[in-house]
Order: structure tokens, then sequence, then C-alpha cells
């Protein structure tokens, strides 16, 4: 049997506001736990050399 996960944070969702929090308490000390529903995002996938990247990614 597996034990449970135990931190002192818990997130829920790691966009944009999820994610800084996440890093700025980690950062100070806090071990956090990020809950996401969302994919997995492969950054080799995401379109970045062009200006219109947020577009041509959808």
């Amino acid at each position: 049997m597996t034990q449970p996960a135990v931190a002192d944070v818990l997130v829920i969702g790691s966009g944009a506001s999820g994610a800084a929090v996440s890093w700025r308490l980690a950062g100070l000390g806090a071990s956090v736990i990020c809950l996401e529903q969302g994919d997995w995002v492969d950054r080799e996938r995401l379109p970045k050399n062009h200006v219109d990247w947020e577009v041509r990614g959808r």
C-alpha cells in the first residue's frame, strides 16, 4: 500500500496563477502539490518561432 501524499499546500490548477503561486511557495520552502486536469504539454510541439504562436497552436 502506498503512502498518501503530504504537503504544506495543495494548489488546484496549474494555469498562470496556479503555477506562479506554486513556484513562489516552493521557493519559500513550502512543500507544494499542484493538481491539473489538462493534458501534459510537450514543449517541442509548441510553435514558438512566430509572432502569432498562440493562434498557430490551436
